[in-house]
């Protein structure tokens, strides 16, 4: 039997990649809305509806990766989101706004996870799989740059042609995701087997093994979740942090444009980071970390401006080393057969935990200070982290893991 060259899937999931983070309709989507008659209320009930598509994808589609194909998956999910783009395109109200976003979101979540396991078993079929974290970091860094590049000629676009013109030169971008979706070879894995089975009850099956069964990998995914959750929030709560120190806005740019310059270069040598802290200090020091960050960011940084911006810094370096790391500790700890799912198990967790925490933060934010929500963020995400980390190497001591 003829084994499948897979050397050539890692640049093509740089593209994949590229493809997802080069949103060129970030920085004026909002304006691209209002400009189009939705009020601020419709927009955000857009991207809750957005969310929920997401969510209620998410592990079904990791599912149907494991157990059907992982490249008919990142297929399906890139000509999902050009279908997406195409309707923004074309949209002028908010039905169908709406169903453009709602195609992109179950587009995502058939990428979500399934982009990770692939490459680790693209990895793996080539006795390379010690290289992952490398890669993740790659990839990782790769969508930060495009994300600040892009946002620069989004906007510059949406000036000098108006303001649907980078949802149309979105298109293009989305159709390279597609192309280098059919183009993916999968990897063969010594795990899968297609078996005619019930499928809910083996999904379920899964489910148990990774909730209940495996402890190690149990602590290791809400480690990951409750590190990734805590980045959005402090994603949401920055600008208005710095618009609070005193900075204009573009100052708020440049130093927002350096924040995710910080994640890009981190997440490009979070394998040597990995490697020179091993893996227990690493995964120790990312709760700890984040609690420290965000106390500082509510209770001292006010003191100086220095101060908030290096807590800032320090919190988006986290980020970076975060999340490379931890998905490679989940990689060690599950099987191929199960891998995507685990994985979008885990992107499940982050939306979850950021839809219950990101309303009541604000509400905290809105009725008494930006501060006090700091503060109330770095106990809740720092306490579960911490107790997950503790948790996780309490269950992993007999675990033999790369360092």
């Amino acid at each position: 039997m003829t084994i499948p060259n897979t050397t050539h899937n890692v640049p093509k999931l740089l593209i994949l990649k590229f493809s997802k983070s080069f949103m060129l309709f970030m920085p004026i989507i909002v304006l691209f809305y209002q400009d189009n008659g939705l009020t601020l209320a419709q927009i955000m009930l857009m991207q809750s509806l957005y969310s929920i598509a997401i969510v209620v994808f998410e592990v079904p589609s990791g599912y149907y990766a494991d157990r059907v194909n992982r490249k008919s998956s990142l297929t399906i999910g890139t000509m999902l989101n050009l279908i997406g783009c195409v309707i923004l395109s074309i949209s002028h109200n908010f039905l169908g706004f709406l169903t453009g976003l709602f195609i992109g979101g179950i587009g995502t979540s058939f990428i979500s996870g399934t982009d990770s396991a692939l490459l680790y078993d693209s990895l793996l079929a080539n006795d390379k799989e010690d290289e992952y974290v490398k890669w993740q970091g790659r990839i990782y860094s790769l969508g930060n740059f495009s994300e600040a590049i892009a946002a620069v000629i989004g906007g510059g676009l949406a000036s000098l042609m108006g303001l649907r013109s980078p949802i149309i030169g979105q298109i293009a971008i989305a159709s390279l995701g597609v192309l280098a979706a059919i183009t993916l070879v999968e990897p063969p894995t010594k795990e899968r087997q297609i078996k005619h089975v019930n499928g809910i009850r083996h999904f379920l099956e899964f489910m148990r093994s990774i909730f209940i069964v495996n402890a190690a990998l149990r602590w290791s995914v809400l480690l990951s979740a409750i590190s990734g959750s805590s980045a959005l929030i402090l994603a949401w709560f920055a600008q208005p942090y710095l618009k609070n120190l005193g900075l204009d806005e573009f100052w708020v740019g440049i130093i927002w444009g350096a924040l995710n310059l910080t994640v890009a270069l981190v997440s490009l040598e979070s394998h040597r980071i990995y490697k020179t802290l091993g893996h227990k200090r690493t995964i120790a020091l990312i709760p700890i970390l984040i609690m420290i960050g965000h106390m500082l960011l509510g209770s001292i940084s006010h003191i100086s401006i220095y101060i908030g911006i290096s807590a800032l810094f320090m919190l988006y370096v986290v980020r970076g080393v975060s999340g490379p790391t931890l998905k490679n500790l989940i990689n060690q700890l599950t099987t191929s057969e199960m891998r995507a799912t685990v994985l979008s198990a885990r992107s499940l967790l982050i939306r979850i935990f950021y839809a219950i925490s990101s309303p009541f933060l604000g509400w905290v934010a809105d009725i008494y200070t930006l501060s006090q929500a700091f503060i109330l963020s770095g106990i809740l995400f720092g306490t579960f982290g911490i107790l997950s980390m503790m948790m996780f190497r309490s269950k992993a001591q007999s675990i033999s893991l790369q360092r």
